[in-house]
């Protein structure tokens, strides 16, 4: 006999909502998530903090990574009229 298809796609839902509870509602559920912004029982926290330098940080890797886009975009339409130029040449 055998099973419906639907049985393993609802199986594998509930397994996934069960691995999500436990880890990660339950834990907030409890003040120990990232959520809730308290320190764990050694005191440390458990979710990363940006602190000012590493906004500056990433602020100043987004503006080089912007500049960078802008540089090859600039090679890519010197490329193509290049490529046009060789067309309009033959």
């Amino acid at each position: 006999m055998s099973t419906p298809g639907y049985l393993f796609p609802l199986g594998a839902t509930a397994a996934a909502a069960g691995v999500t509870y436990l880890s990660c509602v339950r834990p907030m559920l409890r003040g120990r998530g990232c959520a809730a912004g308290g320190p764990d029982e050694a005191g440390t926290s458990q979710c990363s903090t940006n602190s000012p330098e590493d906004a500056e940080e990433v602020d100043a890797e987004i503006r080089r990574l912007a500049e960078e886009v802008q540089l090859l975009r600039h090679e890519l339409d010197l490329r193509a009229d290049l490529d046009v130029g060789n067309l309009e040449c033959r």
